[in-house]
């Protein structure tokens, strides 16, 4: 027996007012979507996987030293965290408002102080004030990212820093096509194969602009250092969430043929000989899928990593 999960596509648009979504596409900025179990899992905490890379160079970026004390805001399920760790901080706060993401982090946030809560709960305890504050993939998550950074920035001491990632979302696309158009026809593709993946669409949340981005951090009694950008893309391959299935089929022609060689009743014989035959058929269905994400790209957007103190 096996068991369905949920295939997670994230497409990446702006969802201002106006903009024409599919409505059963769930939101990037919605929380209930961090309590979702199979988004959760989806989302993982994996050693290496794009969310990894991105966080790794990001933390390495960010030049931590030992002695610094380091909160991760928005943490999620630690990718971000366990850099930080890896790179020698002793004190390491650990700070998101979903019990799910916390709990899914397979240990990424051993030995760091952790806060089920926002900046508010942070604010509210006795810990010692942070060097550093660091964001990933948190700003264009934020309800009102203005008032969170008043917070931050009243919250830090002179000088200290507050590094984030802004996510832009305009472009996203596989190999060039259109990631809607992408998506679009690898589900038509499933429905003709009848297959069901059990699918979660999630939107990229408001897309803001640099100008945006520096007015919000002056208003709000920050300064400028540095500001960089990088691509954000990945393997589509990456994305095809049938592999899983294609391994179990495996293991189960395995077992088949294990039991054929064995076997004496013609009428198991038969049984197994038909159960293969069902097999080796979805099988060269999931193959067919697979041949859409092979050898292509996919592009989601541009990542700016803002670095910030407090004036």
């Amino acid at each position: 027996m096996w068991s369905k999960r949920k295939q997670t596509n994230i497409i990446m648009r702006d969802l201002n007012e106006g903009s024409k979504m599919n409505s059963s596409l769930r939101s990037i900025r919605d929380p209930e979507l961090y309590r979702d179990r199979e988004y959760v899992e989806y989302y993982g905490a994996s050693q290496d996987n794009f969310l990894a890379r991105l966080c790794k160079d990001l933390v390495l970026g960010a030049k931590l030293k030992p002695t610094d004390i380091v909160a991760d805001l928005g943490c999620g399920t630690g990718y971000a965290t366990r850099e930080i760790v890896r790179s020698g901080v002793k004190k390491v706060y650990a700070i998101d408002p979903s019990k799910e993401m916390l709990a899914g982090s397979c240990g990424n946030l051993d030995s760091c102080i952790i806060i089920n809560g926002t900046i508010d709960d942070l604010i509210a305890t006795n810990l010692e004030r942070p060097d550093v504050i660091l964001s990933s993939g948190v700003f264009v998550v934020m309800q009102n990212p203005e008032q969170e950074f008043q917070k931050i920035f009243y919250y830090l001491r002179k000088g200290r820093r507050h590094i984030f990632t802004v996510e832009d979302w305009e472009n996203s696309s596989v190999d060039g096509e259109d990631s809607l158009v992408f998506i679009a026809r690898v589900s038509d593709l499933e429905q003709s194969l009848g297959l069901d993946s059990l699918k979660i669409d999630v939107s990229g949340g408001k897309t803001y602009s640099e100008e945006e981005v520096l007015s919000m951090i002056n208003f709000s009694g920050g300064k400028l250092k540095s500001v960089s950008k990088r691509r954000m893309s990945y393997s589509a391959l990456d994305d095809f969430s049938w592999d899983f299935r294609m391994n179990n089929i495996q293991a189960e022609l395995s077992q088949i043929q294990n039991f054929l060689s064995e076997e004496r009743s013609v009428g198991k014989s038969l049984r197994l000989l038909r159960q293969r035959e069902r097999l080796l058929l979805e099988n060269k269905k999931l193959e067919t899928v697979k041949s859409l994400y092979l050898g292509k790209e996919w592009t989601i957007g541009t990542q700016y990593i803002y670095e910030t103190e407090k004036k």
